[in-house]
């Protein structure tokens, strides 16, 4: 069997017990095992070896953490187990241990930098697209899965309020955009009146997809020059904001859909300046 249709008939199976977003992280990382499967010449299933898998490992964690080797091999466990193919190294595959400490957000001088660009695009169907997925990422601090999946009968437009249904928690939940953001979101929904989702791909002629968002992505790396920027780092980004403007934490839980309190608290960032700001105001000794 060729690797595309074991991951084709792997995602037909699991459609019926998860959640379209679990279904394309399965196979965004199997994925990543494919294309490096065929750079060396293996395309079927049968010329998967134990090696393979061990020499994927090496190449994989020159890049990637201990949190997605763990991913992305408990993915491959979890399809070849499901579909009845057996590998000794996957079986004896042992968790690396993740180091659990706060992630990187952008930082505000930068998401400024980067709003005035988007605002300042030729207003054309794609730029509006392109603006509007990271607009959103930085307004509403949702998930990459809940941004592609937002549907267009779920946005009131002059409320400026979007439902998520697509959610991790599978609770519906209510974020905000802002006025400057609202008429780039009127012309997504102006644009293709009869689509389902609100992130169109005008170019592609079809429903956005996590390629798209990854795509917006490199580019404003490359625009900025930036050492590393992924979708969620701009939910770090609105958490930090919100608590520096001392938005009560069971306020922003309820916008970013957080149920653990401990969780949460890595989202939170305390920049430099803003504990320095906190020691002069909180240390006032001239008033003795």
């Amino acid at each position: 069997m060729k690797l595309s249709e074991l991951l084709e008939q792997f995602l037909i199976k699991k459609s019926q017990s998860v959640k379209s977003g679990t279904l394309d992280n399965y196979k965004e990382h199997f994925l990543n095992f494919i294309r490096y499967c065929e750079k060396i010449g293996i395309y079927d299933t049968d010329d998967v070896t134990d090696k393979v898998f061990s020499d994927y490992l090496l190449h994989i964690q020159k890049t990637c953490k201990n949190r997605t080797l763990n991913i992305r091999f408990g993915n491959l466990q979890r399809i070849y187990r499901d579909m009845g193919l057996k590998s000794e190294f996957l079986e004896t595959y042992k968790k690396r241990k993740e180091q659990y400490t706060t992630f990187d957000m952008v930082d505000f001088d930068t998401l400024k930098k980067i709003r005035n660009y988007l605002f300042s695009l030729p207003p054309t169907d794609q730029n509006y697209f392109h603006a509007g997925l990271l607009l959103i990422l930085m307004e509403t601090g949702c998930r990459r899965s809940e941004l592609i999946y937002i549907e267009s009968k779920n946005i009131r437009l002059e409320q400026r309020e979007i439902k998520l249904t697509t959610t991790k928690t599978d609770e519906d939940r209510f974020v905000y955009f802002s006025e400057r953001t609202k008429p780039i979101i009127k012309h997504l929904l102006d644009y293709k009146k009869d689509h389902k989702f609100l992130f169109h791909n005008p170019d592609k002629n079809r429903a956005a997809t996590f390629y798209d968002l990854r795509y917006v992505l490199l580019k404003i790396k490359d625009v900025f020059q930036l050492e590393k920027i992924h979708a969620h780092m701009f939910r770090h980004s609105f958490v930090t904001k919100l608590s520096e403007e001392k938005i009560p934490d069971i306020v922003i839980m309820s916008m970013t859909g957080h149920k653990n309190a401990d969780t949460f608290k890595r989202y939170n960032h305390i920049r430099k300046y803003k504990i320095k700001q906190m020691y002069d105001e909180g240390l006032n000794l001239d008033w003795i």
